[in-house]
């Protein structure tokens, strides 16, 4: 385990047991987060800018969770068992996030619960 995962495991830990929250957190993406992120490091060099991860949001309905928990945030009707959409989306087709964590509160559908992502822009 690399020392960036070690250090998002302890933080989400530590909020974890602060705020009974669940942490899910799947080594194949965890693999891919990284890869993609030692990617952008060699890109772009110093600049963290471009290479900081970033904290993102994600409502849905409690509905759609355990799915969510097994494939992932993935887009919708690929081959890999997501099919659920609410809409077409103002984007289009895809899943959203955003970095204010009510902004897309309504998409929750009265849920309390929101998936907190980190994410590479």
């Amino acid at each position: 385990v690399s020392g960036i995962t070690r250090r998002v495991i302890s933080g989400v830990n530590n909020y974890k047991a602060a705020n009974k929250s669940e942490c899910i957190i799947n080594p194949n993406f965890t693999q891919s987060f990284l890869k993609k992120y030692m990617e952008l490091k060699r890109k772009y060099g110093k600049n963290i800018q471009l290479t900081k991860p970033r904290i993102v949001y994600h409502w849905t309905y409690s509905k759609w969770f355990d799915s969510i928990k097994k494939i992932g945030l993935v887009v919708p009707d690929s081959k890999n068992g997501a099919v659920h959409k609410t809409d077409k989306g103002f984007y289009g087709k895809g899943i959203y996030t955003s970095p204010d964590h009510n902004y897309a509160r309504c998409y929750g559908g009265g849920t309390d619960k929101v998936f907190v992502c980190l994410a590479l822009t």
